[in-house]
């Protein structure tokens, strides 16, 4: 009898179904209602504080005894200690949610890991669940090559091995992670012998990457993944990575797209350069490229009233044997009301 009245198991479950709450529930139930209206991000701010004052007064003993009183009365909090746990890396917190194989989002508790570069956490996980949906899928390369995370990534393609899509080569070059992108490359190729990597990067080509790969990095300046792709693949790259790269004052880059690839660019190009008074870039377009300018670039640079950036657009415009005589004479009638101190003495003639 002693031994079934004294179990603090059995009056932890009784507890559990008893009116009444908990000294330290009160802070969860507080913002219950205005946690529950937040997106998970939001509400992990939110929620942080009060958790981490929670674990501080408690000890993990404690908190998994509190946590089939805390599943009845706050079934959404385990959930959220769970995104939270993944995210400040607390192995101990997740190991004592009873409820954890039942979270609301286990993709979530997955994503924070990776975005936090908690690798424990994700060997927990893995260890836990295995490599099975909803916890780890075919994403979950993708969001750590876009986080960037060298260790992170060798991991998940040498333990987890869930599979992936091109889209991880792509963000990883778009957001400028050059070990990741040579890692992935290098596993497309079969390079360290890790087939499962081969198979899904190898789908149906054998670069492991889209043409986003290099629009990519160019739009976001980053050179030396850019150089990497030119060298290491052949799928190239699209007229929207020297107009991104144009637009966002690239100048590196749009010299190294002219020089060594074919694509070339679009009239946005110009226009975006002027738009963004990347000045340089625009030079570098007027004199090294024919694609020209579209009536963005016109209006910008007359509204800047910039005589010398007016000078050299007119004079491209003139060259350019498919130059709309319409289009020019607008915008030549544009900036002679805006700048007319420019056409005093200069007589300008639309394209022949």
């Amino acid at each position: 009898m002693n031994a079934v009245v004294g179990s603090r198991d059995l009056w932890s479950i009784i507890a559990a179904f008893q009116d009444g709450v908990y000294e330290d529930a009160r802070p969860f139930i507080a913002i219950e209602d205005s946690l529950l209206a937040l997106d998970i991000a939001s509400a992990l701010d939110v929620l942080t504080p009060v958790l981490e004052h929670w674990y501080a007064t408690v000890s993990i003993d404690i908190a998994r005894r509190r946590w089939p009183y805390f599943n009845a009365r706050l079934p959404w909090l385990s959930s959220y200690a769970a995104y939270h746990a993944a995210k400040v890396g607390k192995v101990d917190r997740l190991a004592a949610l009873p409820a954890l194989r039942s979270v609301d989002s286990p993709e979530v508790v997955v994503e924070l890991a990776i975005e936090h570069h908690q690798l424990h956490v994700l060997a927990f996980l893995h260890t836990t669940f295995g490599a099975v949906a909803p916890w780890f899928t075919k994403d979950t390369l993708t969001i750590a090559a876009a986080a960037g995370s060298l260790p992170v990534v060798r991991y998940i393609c040498n333990s987890v091995a869930c599979g992936g899509t091109f889209d991880a080569l792509d963000l990883a070059a778009s957001f400028g992670h050059w070990n990741v992108v040579v890692y992935l490359h290098t596993h497309a190729h079969g390079g360290q012998g890790h087939i499962h990597i081969v198979r899904f990067l190898n789908e149906s080509r054998t670069e492991g990457c889209t043409t986003d790969a290099m629009d990519g990095a160019a739009a976001n300046g980053h050179l030396d993944v850019l150089t990497y792709l030119h060298q290491h693949t052949s799928v190239g790259c699209t007229v929207h990575a020297m107009d991104s790269a144009a637009t966002n004052g690239h100048m590196d880059v749009v010299s190294f797209l002219h020089r060594m690839r074919r694509e070339g660019c679009s009239t946005r190009a110009l226009d975006g350069a002027i738009v963004h008074g990347h000045d340089a870039v625009a030079h570098f377009l007027i004199k090294c490229r024919r694609e020209g300018c579209g009536p963005k670039a016109l209006a910008s640079a007359a509204l800047r009233r910039d005589p010398t950036m007016l000078k050299a657009l007119l004079a491209q415009q003139q060259r350019r044997a498919k130059a709309s005589k319409n289009r020019f004479n607008v915008a030549t009638h544009l900036m002679r009301w805006l700048v007319p101190d420019f056409f005093q003495k200069r007589t300008v003639a639309p394209p022949s």
